[in-house]
């Protein structure tokens, strides 16, 4: 299986594929057979990424483009951590055995994993490490402040390892569980229960309106009362059972804002590592087209919504740059974007980019590319 990295592109036949990065996840096959994680230990070309606390270890300062701090097995076994699986009999029958790992680790790629060291000292770590310029980081922060490579392989170790620490017991029946396919997944000790990590859908929408004095063009954007001052972005929530993504942009935009949507198109999606319940979401871009303008805060799950037009959207898209970063502070009253990290922005980009009677004709799945400037691509 390859690492899905923010982008979807459109096949000639307008199909949606996806464009993969170069890293390559081991395909499942592989994980089955074997022991992954002692082939690594063993592997001169290993690098080790060190996840605390929900924080990924990482060299240079905040605000610049920071890196992961790669280690070698050396620190490993100065840490005492052994890569090892050992082999457990599920359900007491002897014919249904499974190798799992000693400690929670997972495969980023053929000669790269992340193991979760939050058992140990902060201080003890940086020391086995001896570098200069080290710290922990969250996946969130990395998002904005590391390389696009930090990111994505901070995002599957956060998500991953997150998940692993929520379901050390089985859900069914309370037994212990074990990691097993060097991480891909966990599996019950009693009852074979098998758990797969979690990725839940949801739909984040640029509601768009020409019905204003001169059919002058606008989108609506919003802010929840948790995000930094002056900062706006696209509506969202999650997709409920049985529930289509076109759907749940209807509902989330009437709950939150009381505007109607009628047309809604999907043209996008992008991996959320640090998702609001926890766990990895997969956000679904779209563009909607607003059937009424006057907004009512019904839910109180906004502190704000407004309609904005395009000049004040070109100002907030350029405060983006300003502001992005989480240790910047724009000055009081200033109204920016979420930065280049998030599918808002390019949802964002294209409006600007585009007339609304444009946006209003682009088919369902039409392809934005999220990772490479936010364009079209043609079929």
């Amino acid at each position: 299986m390859q690492f899905l990295i923010m982008m979807m592109m459109m096949s000639t036949d307008g199909l949606l594929y996806t464009r993969m990065m170069k890293k390559m996840i081991p395909s499942s096959t592989k994980r089955k057979v074997g022991n992954l994680l002692a082939d690594l230990a063993v592997n001169s070309k290993a690098r080790v990424l060190l996840y605390h606390d929900r924080r990924q270890l990482i060299s240079g300062e905040k605000g610049a483009k920071v890196e992961i701090a790669w280690q070698s097995m050396r620190v490993v076994r100065t840490l005492g951590l052994v890569l090892e699986e050992e082999i457990t009999t599920l359900n007491n029958d002897d014919d249904d055995e499974t190798s799992h790992s000693l400690i929670r680790a997972i495969i980023l790629s053929d000669n790269s994993f992340a193991i979760d060291v939050s058992a140990l000292d902060q201080n003890l770590i940086l020391e086995a490490c001896q570098g200069q310029s080290l710290a922990f980081m969250s996946a969130r922060e990395l998002m904005v402040a590391g390389s696009e490579e930090a990111a994505m392989d901070a995002g599957r170790a956060h998500a991953m390892l997150s998940w692993h620490a929520k379901n050390l017991f089985c859900g069914s029946c309370g037994a212990k569980t074990v990691s097993v396919e060097a991480g891909a997944k966990r599996v019950c000790t009693k009852c074979r229960n098998r758990l797969y990590p979690r990725t839940d859908p949801v739909a984040i929408a640029l509601v768009f309106s020409t019905n204003f004095p001169n059919n002058e063009e606008r989108i609506l954007l919003g802010r929840s009362k948790k995000f930094r001052p002056g900062m706006y972005t696209c509506l969202s929530g999650f997709v409920e059972s049985v529930e289509s993504a076109e759907d749940a942009v209807r509902r989330e935009v009437f709950e939150e804002s009381g505007i109607s949507v009628g047309a809604v198109s999907i043209v996008a999606t992008q991996p959320w590592p640090t998702g609001r319940a926890g766990a990895c979401e997969l956000m679904i871009g779209c563009f909607a087209q607003a059937e009424s303008t006057d907004i009512i805060l019904h839910d109180k799950e906004l502190e704000d919504a407004r309609w904005f037009s395009r000049d004040q959207v070109q100002a907030a898209y350029q405060n983006a740059v300003k502001y992005a970063n989480i240790g910047a502070t724009p000055p009081d009253g200033t109204i920016f974007l979420p930065g280049s990290y998030a599918i808002a922005h390019h949802l964002v980009k294209h409006w600007l980019e585009n007339s609304s009677a444009a946006i209003k004709n682009i088919p369902t799945s039409a392809g934005l590319d999220v990772n490479n400037n936010g364009d079209l691509l043609p079929a």
